[in-house]
């Protein structure tokens, strides 16, 4: 199914070195001091949030089960749609607005045993977001039915440390992780649509955040003020309908360095295949090669937004970008921001088909042949040094940038 975005935004995120903070306390929530991991490096900064998936019992199916017991299933479909299944009697959908969030109509659905969404789920975060079902023996139930958050759908089907993918790496040294050993599994994080980290948790169990000094570099990186003239202040988001509490989300003031959301999409993102070889022409005419490798490669042509533009990302790029990613080092393109999960081409995808994997997972998606989902990459070592923004007239607008990336294996 094609994707209902045909312009998607796309961010750049960059490597995450924390060997200067290991073990170091970042914050409380009245109690002890969350405390981050041993871990030196995480891929980007979603790994080193939320890991990638959601901890057990604050999964899709586990709101289910707490709503429904065993009488109710929620799956996901081939083409990123969502599925009711009642395996006793039927379910229904009420007419609700927050039934677009999951890819179902807004006027419900009538009782029946099977309900597949007419759409697919919407991209993005998502904050609260509850729908009404209706069960003919065991009633009316919202549904996840607890107020919650999540980065993306797509991790409300990751149960970290037990999905086992090549993406399931931090299950148990992600912040979010963290700080649900501590507080109770009602919080997460997250990254915005506009590069900014937030933590939302419910207010009923769970205080507010105070920083730990001793993380202060920490906090400044996720873009968190902390104190004095404008303190972040959390923001109860309550769901568009039914009896559900609020959620509380506290969102940082800047973006997260590492972090770059362009407001455009790119100008062009073109495939090229590196060799590494040397070619001689021998005495009887005959051509040898000493071919060596070949290499995947990506040539980006983007944007970075200027003062006058929409949101100025300039310093973002030169002083929380551009430090983390020099060349040679390991960076992510997400081509449709927020979308967490690896793009994999048709061709790809056709071969896991004929070992009886699904072409859509919660680790790959082929949408548009491989043009949506996110690339592991590395900043190509001969690229440029020296990153030189240059504005096309006088008015700062916006600056073009090219660079050389290469998949390789992290």
């Amino acid at each position: 199914m094609p994707s209902l975005n045909d312009a998607p935004l796309f961010a750049m995120l960059t490597e995450v070195d924390r060997r200067a903070h290991v073990s170091t306390a970042l914050f409380n929530r009245g109690a002890a001091n969350t405390v981050l991991s041993t871990t030196q490096f995480f891929g980007d900064e979603l790994d080193e949030l939320n890991g990638r998936g959601r901890r057990t019992g604050e999964t899709a199916a586990a709101y289910m089960t707490a709503q429904y017991g065993a009488n109710v299933v929620i799956t996901h479909t081939e083409d990123d749609r969502l599925m009711l299944t009642a395996t006793v009697g039927t379910i229904a959908v009420a007419a609700r607005a927050d039934n677009a969030v999951f890819g179902f109509s807004t006027a419900g659905h009538a009782a029946a045993v099977n309900i597949l969404a007419p759409d697919q789920w919407q991209r993005g975060n998502v904050f609260n977001a509850q729908m009404s079902l209706t069960h003919n023996v065991l009633g009316v139930r919202e549904y996840p039915g607890v107020p919650y958050a999540v980065h993306s759908i797509p991790y409300l089907f990751r149960e970290r440390g037990v999905i086992g993918d090549l993406d399931d790496n931090h299950a148990t040294d992600c912040i979010e992780d963290l700080d649900q050993v501590l507080n109770g599994n009602e919080v997460a994080w997250g990254i915005s649509a506009d590069g900014c980290v937030w933590s939302a948790y419910d207010p009923l169990t769970h205080a507010d955040i105070t920083w730990a000094a001793p993380g202060d570099d920490v906090s400044d990186y996720l873009g968190f003020s902390r104190s004095g003239i404008a303190p972040e202040a959390p923001v109860n988001i309550l769901p568009g309908a039914g009896a559900v509490t609020a959620i509380r989300v506290l969102t940082a003031t800047f973006q997260c360095a590492g972090v770059l959301t362009p407001t455009r999409q790119w100008v062009d993102l073109t495939n090229r295949s590196l060799a590494t070889s040397q070619g001689l022409m021998l005495t009887n005419g005959a051509v040898a090669s000493s071919r060596v490798a070949t290499h995947r490669a990506w040539q980006l042509r983007y944007f970075v937004d200027g003062p006058a533009d929409e949101r100025d990302q300039s310093a973002q790029f030169i002083n929380q970008w551009l430090p983390y990613c020099t060349p040679g080092e390991r960076m992510t393109i997400y081509q449709q921001w927020v979308e967490p999960r690896r793009a994999i081409t048709n061709r790809a995808s056709g071969r896991e088909i004929l070992t009886n994997d699904p072409e859509y997972t919660t680790l790959y998606t082929p949408e548009r042949d491989g043009r949506q989902g996110r690339l592991l990459l590395y900043r190509d070592p001969s690229d440029a040094q020296d990153t030189t923004l240059t504005w096309g007239s006088r008015i700062m607008r916006r600056a073009e940038q090219m660079m050389l990336v290469l998949e390789g294996k992290w």
